[in-house]
């Protein structure tokens, strides 16, 4: 495989001594002139030599900004990930052979997502293969305006698969996808989940992975496995002390008789039927981002009021992947369901209904008939760390701005949670890795008015199996915390 690399860098030369340290950079004079810089004395080039020196001073000339352009703000100038660049098609039969050249197209965009007006951006470029262990640089031709050409000679023969670019022109979110033989990069249709991951371990390997002898297990006893615990402790005057200091532990809440009760925070209430639950959510959009684990509250909601006629409408999407869409035209309710952007382990489903859960933050108005639910993790679990960091801080620059501009807006986050563990789960989707994602979660929406549902906890704390998809009754106290959210009880004055 061939790859094809380019470089935008910002060159400032500094000089450093042993003595001094580093010394600051060269400030030049506006405008520029060489003759501030150097002036020496003694005789004067030739006529040959001065022109000489004039050839070679054009011949390395940089093409700058356009002399009515001053200043330029940090935003405007090049950002490298927003940047692209294409393949262009070879010439002829389609095909590429030792000692032609292969030709690429380079955009350059701002910090805001724009085509850059003008050319001077500094680019290196290489074509290389990591298995023939070959490589060799290619020449840039900056076109004024913004674009350039990466001109390659094919010097070595060998197998070689560009790759198309589907980076997002807004979030500036990477992806890119091996180009078929045949086809172009524009014709990709679905998305959908690739190799089995099971060949990426050894058999010595999996013995670590074995549900039921390393995973999951309970461990031994060697005491009793019960305890009595007693009524609060009270005062003299017989009233309970509720002064019990800092607690060792602190979990977001606990089970009892089946409910879930919160440790502060919202008082979670019971939604036992379709008409409390219509009543909540009487006049609200409730918009849901993210994966399968968000995709079963829009199924609860949906299903559970389905009596007060909360109808799904048709939208002919694959029923794994959506987007999805209820109304209930009687109490003016919309639900809407949509996976969050790649990357994403799915059935086939259309490239072109992918789309970011930040861009789709961006485009809502919000307000107090708004409600935003996000959970996003799953699909991340076979990233590595700094990817999830990354989307969540735009999931979280988008809500922001958000709440900025609709402080109304009800926001709900989901954690991750624990799941029964076999060799493929632990792969995809293991206990200690979420656990890393969660924390990472809760740090980053730490102190933002939004409401975050510890799904960790709410399975852990269940007497009920481990399960990606937790089961009706977990799913059902989850959603009363969303609802007692939305609607909080009311409390007498």
């Amino acid at each position: 495989m061939t790859e094809y690399k380019f470089w935008n860098r910002a060159l400032v030369r500094t000089t450093t001594t042993k003595e001094e340290g580093p010394r600051a950079p060269t400030q030049l004079p506006t405008p520029y002139n060489k003759t501030h810089c150097f002036k020496y004395s003694g005789e004067k080039p030739s006529s040959k030599e001065a022109e000489e020196e004039r050839l070679l001073l054009d011949s390395i000339a940089w093409p700058g900004p356009p002399a009515q352009l001053t200043a330029t703000p940090p935003e405007q100038t090049s950002d490298p990930s927003r940047s692209t660049f294409t393949v262009l098609p070879a010439g002829g039969d389609g095909e590429r052979h030792v000692g032609d050249q292969l030709e690429a197209v380079i955009h350059m965009h701002d910090f805001k997502g724009r085509h850059r007006p003008h050319g001077g951006d500094f680019l290196v470029a290489r074509l290389h293969s990591p298995k023939l262990l070959a490589g060799v640089v290619g020449q840039v031709l900056d076109h004024g305006n913004g674009s350039y050409s990466a001109v390659f000679p094919l010097l070595w023969e060998g197998s070689a698969q560009p790759l198309c670019n589907y980076t997002d022109v807004l979030t500036g979110e990477p992806w890119f996808c091996y180009k078929p033989k045949v086809l172009g990069c524009h014709t990709r249709i679905n998305h959908f989940r690739g190799a089995d991951l099971r060949n990426f371990i050894t058999k010595e390997e999996e013995l670590l992975f074995r549900s039921g002898v390393n995973l999951k297990v309970f461990l031994q006893d060697l005491g009793s496995d019960n305890i009595d615990i007693l009524p609060m402790e009270t005062d003299v005057n017989g009233s309970r002390d509720l002064e019990l200091g800092p607690p060792k532990v602190m979990p977001s809440g606990y089970y009892f008789q089946g409910e879930w009760r919160t440790l502060g925070g919202v008082t979670v209430r019971q939604f036992k039927d379709s008409s409390s639950i219509t009543q909540c959510l009487q006049g609200k959009v409730v918009h849901m981002y993210g994966d399968s684990t968000v995709r079963q509250w829009y199924g609860y909601l949906k299903d559970t009021a389905g009596e007060d006629c909360i109808d799904g409408m048709d939208l002919h999407t694959p029923p794994q992947s959506g987007p999805f869409l209820a109304v209930n035209i009687p109490h003016n309710i919309v639900l809407k369901f949509c996976l969050h952007g790649l990357p994403l382990r799915t059935y086939p489903t259309a490239a072109s209904g992918l789309h970011y859960v930040s861009n789709e933050l961006d485009r809502l108005k919000g307000g107090s008939n708004t409600v935003v639910i996000i959970g996003v993790w799953a699909h991340f679990a076979v990233t590595p760390l700094e990817i999830y960091i990354r989307r969540l801080r735009q999931i979280r620059r988008a809500l922001v701005l958000l709440l900025d501009r609709a402080p109304e807006t009800v926001v709900v986050v989901r954690t991750g949670n624990p799941q029964r563990l076999d060799l493929m789960h632990s792969i995809m989707n293991s206990d200690w890795y979420s656990l890393q994602m969660n924390r990472a979660l809760r740090a980053m929406f730490k102190g933002m008015d939004v409401l975050l549902v510890d799904a960790w906890d709410m399975v852990l704390a269940s007497h009920l199996p481990h399960d990606l998809h937790p089961p009706p009754p977990i799913i059902r106290n989850m959603v009363d915390h969303v609802l007692s959210y939305i609607c909080p009880a009311k409390t007498n004055t």
